[in-house]
């Protein structure tokens, strides 16, 4: 924990306070001009999520794609985040969804 002692005195508070928005000042303005991300590629979000759990969150349906162009598919963020946060209960469930082969 970090503890600042000022004196009494108003104008060393004020002195404080200058330099403290004068070294965050640029931070906060290097934070406010990145745009944030929205949409990520399927490439990009089976980086970051896992390709085992972005395929199987768009087998059973609870992943749907925010845009599907030629050769790219791309998935919102907060879709995949919220997924991703959600308390996984695959493993107790007796039907399991598995591609249907007919085998000749």
């Amino acid at each position: 924990m970090v503890q600042i002692i000022l004196d009494d005195d108003r104008a060393a508070y004020e002195a404080f306070i200058a330099k403290l928005t004068d070294s965050l000042a640029p931070r906060l303005v290097a934070m406010m001009k990145k745009v944030p991300q929205i949409v990520c590629s399927q490439r990009e979000a089976y980086r970051r999520f896992g390709t085992g759990n972005v395929r199987r969150w768009v087998r059973e349906g609870r992943l749907k794609p925010f845009a599907k162009r030629p050769g790219k598919i791309e998935y919102k963020i907060s879709d995949l985040k919220a997924l991703f946060n959600q308390q996984q209960d695959y493993f107790n469930r007796n039907v399991h969804v598995q591609s249907q082969k007919k085998r000749v």
